[in-house]
């Protein structure tokens, strides 16, 4: 696309990664309040049909700056993810909130694993630019089986619908009327910017730490991978507990369980201890999504679900941005072990404040 230079292709590389989630974090809460006003269903239309066309169009790009555009484009018409979510906890018993939640988040998450994996097969096979249009077309056909199978929220009275307010600052405002939901979007910035920390570093700490060995490439994607395999398995059962024991005490136990689990990564010394430790953090993050997602949705009003769940994947999206800062500016002057325990006493922190604030 033009750009040779090593530097600026690093650059450039950064800019396209976190402007899509810069623009989705604003974007987000806007698209929350539009779900509660006119359907949820129709916002999961919208978002999984608006990145069909961006990600489809991104095959044709020829300039950084074509896919600079088609990046906002995709933050700002994305958020698919947040608006199935807050679908499936509308329809969902309060209940059985946690189950039906962390059923969904079991799909989700297998796919962030398995993704990647398969992108990079299909790149080698079809090239960049067809896989563009092959992930295009595939959420077309997503959207399509939505579109037929899923069925909508019940939405409110016609009248009051009508005067519903929509906006960023209508949501922030939420923090102030809905109690405990400021605390667990703190929290939950806290412990995703931590999480992002850790997996910004961990390839070059694994190159620290055992060498130039062969398979080098291998060894760190086994250790990436040790996180997603608890994941997978146990999201659905850490939403059925939080249905049992209060999603807000599930919440601060995995953010004690993951702080425990940054501490150890201070001590790996072999790559079975990586392996170990990120297994070990993998347990307790298949429950931390589930429970703030559930927790959310039991603290708000049905005709406020949407609008509070986007409020939580904002202060999930922040992460993305902070998160590669912060380790870059503490591995690079204290080590890669400060970064780990900073990413402790965040963690810690979160499990405290959702501790003494939501009990």
């Amino acid at each position: 696309m033009g750009v040779s230079d090593d530097a600026q292709l690093r650059i450039w590389v950064g800019i396209l990664i976190s402007v899509n989630f810069m623009v989705a974090a604003i974007m987000s809460p806007i698209w929350g309040s539009l779900a509660d006003k006119f359907g949820k269903k129709a916002m999961v239309l919208r978002a999984v049909f608006g990145i069909s066309i961006t990600v489809g169009l991104m095959s044709f790009a020829t300039t950084p700056w074509h896919l600079l555009f088609l990046r906002i484009c995709q933050g700002c018409v994305g958020g698919f993810i947040a608006s199935s979510i807050a679908l499936m906890a509308s329809l969902s018993p309060k209940e059985i909130i946690g189950y039906s939640l962390g059923t969904l988040n079991s799909a989700i998450l297998a796919g962030t694993f398995v993704g990647p994996l398969l992108g990079g097969v299909f790149a080698d096979f079809l090239g960049f630019r067809n896989l563009f249009l092959f992930i295009g077309a595939c959420c077309f056909v997503s959207g399509i089986l939505v579109a037929w199978n899923a069925n909508d929220a019940p939405l409110g009275d016609p009248e009051t619908q009508k005067k519903k307010k929509i906006g960023f600052f209508v949501i922030v405002g939420l923090i102030k009327i809905i109690p405990g939901l400021g605390v667990i979007c703190a929290a939950q910035v806290l412990i995703n910017t931590s999480l992002m920390m850790i997996n910004q570093i961990l390839p070059l700490f694994t190159l620290e730490l055992l060498g130039k060995i062969n398979l080098i490439t291998s060894a760190v994607g086994i250790i990436t991978a040790a996180l997603g395999i608890p994941c997978v398995l146990l999201v659905a059962k850490w939403g059925k507990l939080s249905d049992r024991i209060d999603s807000s005490k599930t919440f601060y136990l995995t953010a004690f369980g993951m702080s425990f689990g940054a501490i150890l990564f201070i001590f790996s010394k072999d790559f079975l201890s990586l392996v170990g430790t990120r297994f070990f953090m993998g347990i307790f993050l298949a429950g931390c999504a589930t429970s703030s997602q559930s927790l959310v949705a039991k603290i708000t009003p049905d005709d406020k679900t949407a609008s509070g769940l986007s409020l939580l994947s904002s202060s999930q999206l922040i992460e993305n941005a902070t998160g590669p800062l912060l380790a870059g500016f503490l591995s690079s002057h204290l080590g890669f072990r400060a970064v780990f325990f900073c990413s402790f006493l965040m963690l810690f922190s979160a499990g405290v404040i959702c501790w003494k604030k939501l009990g």
